[in-house]
């Protein structure tokens, strides 16, 4: 309609009379004719086709994906909570119901801090409470060996600043956040602190570096190819979010596995 307004499609309103009430209508009659007018008429699976998909798959030239999944095991502290949590399913009452169990659970493996209540680890606190940061933390060791950059994603507003103050202490590193609370403009005292100003930092800062995300701000308009590594920190339901979050690096114009 931009390039070729009310010539291609026509107008809204012949549009929806053309092909969307037809297939409203009858369904299993008419939806076959219907998008096969629409997609003559759009030169579907033509080389001059209006709308074309491309698919990773598709692309040359991008560099592979290694995926890669990081097993450890629960401090005694974690081992003892997960076995409470579960002997607690049997029960009843509303403390108790599986799904509230469920979000115990992933924030207890995530770091012990976070369960029952959040409660700021000490500065001086041992990562050993919490082998999955361990394990984080000496990937992070490997990427910086190579000088190159890292992704971490986690939702969880408190693991995000608990990943942040570990990483400032073991890299000394200003590790930012970007999440919802994250301005995308931000006045003139802030400016500073705004998504564009937070990219354009990690983006131009030399070697190894580290910037920490939640994935529900990494759909849409993000693209950091200075990054080659992703660490999924805190895993969540859906695949095709943390595949989302994933290819904000593995994307056009990245040129490292």
């Amino acid at each position: 309609d931009f390039l070729q307004p009310g010539h291609l499609l026509g107008s809204a309103t012949e549009f929806t009379k053309q092909y969307e009430a037809p297939i409203d209508q009858q369904p299993s009659t008419n939806s076959s004719a219907a998008l096969s007018q629409l997609k003559d008429r759009l030169y579907f699976g033509r080389d001059d086709a209006f709308v074309l998909r491309r698919e990773k798959t598709s692309l040359r030239n991008l560099p592979a994906k290694h995926e890669h999944r990081i097993k450890c095991g629960l401090s005694p502290k974690q081992r003892e909570w997960h076995l409470d949590l579960v002997s607690r399913a049997r029960l009843s009452g509303e403390g108790n119901h599986p799904l509230a169990l469920l979000h115990h659970l992933m924030a207890l493996y995530q770091h012990p801090a976070l369960y029952p209540c959040y409660e700021p680890p000490a500065a001086n606190e041992d990562n050993e409470n919490c082998p999955k940061l361990m394990a984080v933390l000496d990937c992070l060791r490997g990427i910086q060996s190579k000088g190159e950059k890292a992704l971490v994603f986690t939702r969880s507003l408190n693991m995000q600043q608990i990943l942040v103050n570990a990483l400032n202490n073991q890299f000394n590193l200003d590790v930012e956040i970007i999440n919802g609370a994250t301005s995308r403009r931000g006045d003139t005292n802030s400016s500073n602190r705004t998504r564009k100003a937070i990219l354009q930092r990690f983006r131009e800062s030399p070697g190894f570096n580290v910037i920490v995300l939640s994935p529900d701000v990494a759909g849409i308009g993000l693209t950091l190819v200075e990054a080659n590594h992703v660490i999924h920190y805190g895993r969540w339901w859906n695949p095709a979010k943390e595949s989302q979050a994933t290819d904000r690096v593995y994307r056009i114009g990245q040129q490292r596995d």
